[in-house]
């Protein structure tokens, strides 16, 4: 069954996203952002990394302001779903 998700190009075989290409249990998707200003003020790095055989994902923020560090963390189970809108414990 086709969910929303299947409408971007964000998985690595031809199938459906809730199917992965190997039954390797330490397989992972993960995404990694970065976003920083020119006047290196502030420095902003995100990521999600889902990890579908095992049944988890996690997320990650870490934000430097002038001479401040903050950084969050969070990892749940993963719930399949027909939803763009996935949650990993506090970070959505």
């Amino acid at each position: 069954m086709l969910s929303s998700m299947d409408d971007y190009p964000l998985h690595q075989i031809a199938d459906v996203v809730r199917h992965v290409g190997t039954s390797d249990r330490n397989f992972y998707d993960r995404y990694y952002f970065n976003l920083h200003n020119c006047s290196d003020e502030i420095f902003v790095v995100f990521g999600l990394g889902q990890y579908p055989t095992l049944g988890v994902q996690d997320a990650f923020l870490l934000v430097r302001y002038g001479d401040t560090i903050s950084a969050n963390r969070a990892v749940c189970c993963l719930i399949p779903c027909d939803s763009p809108s996935w949650v990993a414990g506090g970070a959505t």
